[in-house]
């Protein structure tokens, strides 16, 4: 059970500075809990006291208390709340999330709400999430006070009340919605300004991955310059929310908080899964695995073409089963894999010289018509490179089989580049700053 408590229940004392405040509410809040669970009895058995863990964060605060202002924000309390959730989805593993929003100061039930269902989403569990009010207590019904709190004076002045906008705490949501998304492989509408050069290389894989050309993010996938065309960026680096508030003449005032915080948490969880198709340092697995989510996403004729491209790919492999190491240039490819097909047919299983070499010059008429041409007018290309989940020979240069494993793919610099630009502005993505080093 995680709990949270906010720090209105008490004010600095004197020389207190605003990590020691805090700590202290804390403490306070630990305090009253042991004493609830003691004086709980007809509610818990010594059994479910033992089972269950029970974990305290207090949250910022808001508003005016004892003559005392604390300054912070809605999107603060939500960032703080969203991390120790999350932090708490990791280490326990829930089946299910319970949020109870009976008790508590209106902006804080409200930020902790929109935290729950945020960490949820990130962690793909909102299906799995419960969320609970009570009644409202009878305001004729008595009962004993269970925990003592600091008795307050009462000051007949009227406040100078603040109104805290709240809206920002859906839109947190609402991105991070669109980030997660894309574990899915759907592209969503994000506006330019939402889109850094972290999430520009996840939205341009993610790109790539929906409309089939999967092997441009195979890890073995690169340029002859050790440059790689699309590529998962590494997860952003995360720190928990700073909190810590200054602690001034009766004014608690707290940090600013990190509007991209909540993103960064959505990107890096995105970017995690995905990675798990790249494990593989092998084509084939690799194509098969993407293959593999197509289906659970119902994404069937991207499923059919990777398979089939698998299956194409398999037979080159057995083709070279007795090689231990050979670079298979784009044309010799495109042959074997045709062979392969005229086998099955019934015709003669080999190509003479002259048709090799014919197929060679096709090919070099087709990169040479990429490099001539506009973008817009290579539409073409970019169907053929669909067609073949990423492994188009107009933008090859060869493969690698090592060891009956295609474990690199070579594209051509020349070629590849204007299709992948072409793709993206198509998916409404601006154009990578540069390629990444293949690590």
């Amino acid at each position: 059970m995680l709990i949270f408590g906010v720090d209105t229940v008490s004010t600095p004392a004197q020389g207190e500075d605003g990590g020691g405040f805090r700590e202290r509410v804390k403490q306070q809040y630990e305090k009253w809990l042991q004493t609830l669970i003691e004086t709980s009895k007809g509610c818990l058995t010594e059994t479910s006291r033992e089972k269950i863990s029970w974990t305290v964060e207090t949250l910022p605060g808001l508003g005016i208390y004892r003559g005392w202002r604390f300054e912070s924000s809605p999107l603060l309390l939500f960032n703080a709340a969203a991390a120790s959730i999350l932090e708490r989805i990791e280490k326990v593993d829930p089946s299910f999330i319970v949020v109870d929003l009976s008790h508590g100061v209106n902006y804080q039930t409200v930020s902790v709400l929109y935290a729950t269902v945020a960490a949820a989403v990130i962690k793909n569990l909102e299906k799995q999430l419960l969320i609970f009010n009570s009644d409202p207590y009878p305001p004729e019904a008595s009962s004993p006070t269970c925990v003592e709190s600091e008795k307050l004076g009462k000051n007949p002045e009227e406040p100078s009340l603040n109104i805290n906008d709240v809206t920002e705490l859906q839109r947190a949501v609402r991105r991070i919605r669109q980030i997660t998304a894309l574990r899915r492989l759907q592209m969503p509408e994000m506006e330019e300004r939402d889109q850094d050069e972290t999430i520009r290389q996840l939205l341009a894989c993610v790109c790539a991955l929906a409309n089939g050309a999967a092997a441009l993010c195979f890890k073995g996938a690169r340029y002859d310059d050790g440059t790689t065309p699309l590529s998962l960026p590494e997860p952003p680096k995360l720190s928990p929310p700073h909190a810590t508030p200054e602690v001034k003449q009766e004014m608690v005032r707290y940090p600013a908080p990190d509007p991209a915080y909540p993103v960064r948490r959505a990107v890096a969880e995105v970017i995690k899964e995905l990675k798990k198709l790249r494990e593989t340092d092998e084509l084939v697995t690799f194509l098969n695995n993407v293959a593999k989510k197509y289906e659970e996403l119902h994404m069937v004729q991207n499923s059919l073409v990777l398979r089939r491209t698998a299956e194409e790919l398999g037979k080159v492999v057995q083709h070279y089963k007795d090689v231990d190491y050979v670079e298979v240039p784009a044309a010799d490819l495109m042959s074997i894999i045709q062979r392969s097909k005229d086998t099955r047919s019934g015709e003669p299983d080999d190509i003479g010289q002259e048709e090799s070499k014919d197929v060679k010059e096709q090919l070099e008429r087709q990169k040479r018509d990429v490099r001539e041409k506009k973008e817009e007018d290579v539409d073409w290309a970019v169907r053929n490179l669909l067609a073949h989940g990423g492994l188009s020979y107009v933008a090859l240069q060869h493969i690698t089989v090592k060891e009956k494993k295609i474990d690199e793919v070579i594209y051509d610099k020349d070629v590849l580049p204007k299709l992948i630009n072409r793709l993206l502005k198509k998916c409404k993505i601006n154009a990578l700053r540069h390629s990444t080093p293949q690590s």
